[in-house]
């Protein structure tokens, strides 16, 4: 599923990508992020994995929780937007597992 692998799944791609970068010869251990819109949520998710070599985020614009300000607003479903997204960006929640 989107976004969750780089949070709290079984496999934290953020996480693993932040402590990756600050291993690397040319770090000097400290890594920052910056974007927006799914970068944005990209960097919310990393953040609270806590990989200890993240630094700082720059985060321009993105909704602090997916749950509550993009699919489920106010308790309702945005099927449009949640199934829009999905389909523009060739997510099939069919074939992707949370693994």
């Amino acid at each position: 599923m989107p976004f969750l692998p780089d949070g709290w799944a079984k496999r934290q791609d953020g996480y693993d990508t932040i402590e990756w970068i600050a291993s690397q010869p040319w770090s000097n251990g400290k890594v920052g992020t910056a974007g927006g819109s799914a970068g944005g949520i990209t960097q919310i998710m990393t953040a609270g994995a806590a990989p200890p070599h993240l630094s700082c985020q720059f985060i321009v614009v993105a909704c602090g929780s997916m749950y509550h300000h993009a699919a489920f607003p106010g308790g309702v479903l945005q099927p449009g937007t949640v199934e829009g997204w999905l389909k523009q960006n060739k997510f099939s929640p069919k074939t992707h597992e949370l693994s």
